[in-house]
């Protein structure tokens, strides 16, 4: 055993010098192999790899990420309702107080006196719900994103206590994106002056909310002290447009399509008129931009 413990314990340090090497070699910038005979210059180097402007960079795009997901999660959860509300703990409430009564001897024949068990009920129950359930509940069901609200139910309806089952049923039929401004995916650029956070009341921003989207925006996107790896990205970046877009435009020369890469798929299209003359053809993928297979099995130009 002990000798199995050394041996694991040499591969894990061999193991990490490797990596440390690996990673000495990554990041530290040492000079390239001079073929010139000419003598390393600063320039020489610099490595794309360890650029600080890249680094913070990728810091404001984590920053960004983060905070659209943390705001949009905040909104999509919504508070949840009184379970009083749902239990009609004020129906409950009400009935008690008119039938347990009968039990006892005590009856006033709906009559209010101070030893009357409806109005105990009323004076130690219902005076301390009502003021807890409108000062916390005081919007419709769902956290104020549905439209039924608690004044749909009378409490003197002893019959009727659906809330649960109405409430379910809004949440199981609740449509997403209802509204695109609250519950739509927002770019970066909407959560510097929007906050989706509405319901059922408005979160309040911290001070200077909107500089620090627009500052990190700028630092993710263009920052302005950008050095080589950005304007190399960038002009890669618009080459690569171009190019594609040679492709989309009609009377461009484009180059072939290449062939079809077939996914063993045969369509076959029995509503067609044609069905007599094609009797099926093999589905693929055309890999060139502005190509579509065609019913022969070939790729071809799209038809603009």
């Amino acid at each position: 055993m002990l000798q199995k413990t050394h041996h694991q314990n040499r591969i894990s340090t061999q193991l990490y010098g490797v990596c440390v090497s690996l990673f000495l070699v990554m990041c530290a910038p040492f000079p390239a192999i001079a073929t010139t005979g000419l003598p390393v210059t600063p320039a020489d180097l610099t490595t794309a790899t360890c650029d600080t402007t890249y680094f913070e960079s990728m810091k404001s795009r984590a920053w960004l990420e983060g905070q659209r997901r943390s705001r949009q999660t905040q909104n999509y959860i919504l508070k949840p309702d009184s379970v009083l509300d749902y239990s009609c703990f004020d129906i409950l409430s009400n009935y008690s107080a008119l039938h347990t009564e009968e039990i006892f001897s005590e009856s006033h024949a709906g009559q209010c006196f101070p030893d009357s068990l409806d109005c105990s009920l009323e004076g130690l129950v219902i005076s301390a719900l009502t003021p807890y359930i409108t000062e916390n509940f005081n919007h419709s069901f769902l956290g104020g994103k549905s439209n039924l609200s608690r004044a749909a139910y009378d409490p003197n309806n002893t019959e009727m206590c659906t809330v649960m089952r109405d409430v379910w049923a809004l949440a199981k039929c609740h449509n997403f994106m209802l509204e695109a401004d609250v519950d739509g995916f927002l770019s970066f650029s909407d959560y510097a002056g929007t906050d989706p956070r509405l319901l059922p009341v408005s979160c309040t921003n911290p001070a200077n909310v909107a500089a620090d989207w627009d500052d990190n925006i700028e630092n993710a996107f263009s920052p302005p002290d950008a050095d080589s790896w950005y304007e190399e990205i960038h002009d890669a970046s618009e080459e690569n447009t171009q190019k594609y877009e040679r492709y989309l435009f009609p009377g461009n020369s484009a180059p072939g399509c290449g062939n079809l890469i077939k996914t063993g798929i045969v369509i076959n299209d029995i509503n067609s008129i044609f069905y007599s003359y094609i009797p099926g053809w093999d589905d693929g993928i055309c890999s060139n931009p502005a190509c579509v297979p065609n019913y022969a099995g070939n790729c071809v130009v799209m038809n603009f």
